[in-house]
């Protein structure tokens, strides 16, 4: 009796490597599509909270200016000790000059706020600390405690405010240094932008957060220098999206580039 052998032919086969390096090439054109896409939901999820953070601190200036009729807090104060400094966002203590140590819960908004944490953005992280290490990623309006000759004009009150919607309280602030290359490390003031000193950051994909004097808050796209200032190249500006806040381009005159920053608005 002859026992019949059947081959039996496999249908399934292995990929080709034509079809291998297809199908990598599909998954690098889908990953370059979308790693952009969740890097920018992430950013704006920072972007957010952020804003969340200043909201807050607009809020607490108005109820600080509620408390002492209707005007706001000091750009700096003391409590007696000459080697304390007191701001809207601590107490800095200069102890064994020049180092200083820093106490966020001291700060003249400190009973309004309950948290410290606020003072910073999320998207500010790789900003250094510097001396002393204060996690502060907003800076406060010097216009609104000195004029442009660098006077002292006070502490503002509610009443002179021309228009307290439309101008800067604190907003996203990175100062930024050029030797070689640019550097940048955390600001506690914003200057008026006819200073020539650009320190509002567009961290927020190229916005910055504003918190206004009326206690709203809301990003405004920062203006970058469109020529080098203090020896600091347009490209470095670019790089890092340090500029102002304006109505447009800056112009050249002071009244219309300080516009935001500046209590008396011009009548144009």
């Amino acid at each position: 009796m002859e026992i019949a052998h059947y081959r039996c032919k496999s249908n399934k086969h292995g990929f080709t490597l034509i079809e291998l390096l297809v199908v990598i090439a599909i998954i690098a054109i889908l990953a370059a599509i979308l790693f952009p896409v969740f890097a920018e939901a992430r950013e704006k999820a920072r972007q957010t909270s952020c804003l969340s953070n200043e909201m807050q601190i607009g809020l607490a200036s108005m109820m600080y200016a509620d408390d002492y009729d209707e005007t706001f807090f000091p750009w700096q104060t003391t409590d007696g000790n000459p080697l304390h400094r007191i701001t809207w966002d601590g107490l800095y203590a200069y102890v064994n000059y020049p180092h200083m140590v820093y106490d966020p819960t001291k700060g003249l908004l400190g009973p309004y706020v309950k948290n410290n944490q606020i003072q910073d953005c999320p998207s500010a992280a790789s900003i250094p600390v510097g001396n002393p290490p204060a996690d502060i990623a907003y800076g406060l309006n010097m216009a609104l405690y000195f004029d442009t000759s660098f006077q002292a004009t006070g502490n503002p009150t509610m009443a002179q405010f021309d228009r307290p919607a439309e101008t800067v309280l604190i907003a996203d602030a990175a100062s930024m240094y050029y030797n070689g290359a640019p550097v940048l490390y955390r600001s506690e003031f914003l200057d008026w932008p006819s200073m020539q000193s650009p320190d509002t950051e567009g961290r927020h994909l190229g916005f910055a957060n504003v918190a206004w004097c009326d206690g709203h808050a809301k990003a405004v796209r920062v203006t970058i220098p469109t020529t080098a200032l203090n020896g600091t190249p347009v490209s470095a500006y670019q790089q890092y999206n340090i500029g102002d806040i304006t109505r447009g381009a800056i112009t050249g005159n002071p009244s219309e580039d300080n516009y935001y920053f500046e209590l008396t608005k011009p009548s144009n």
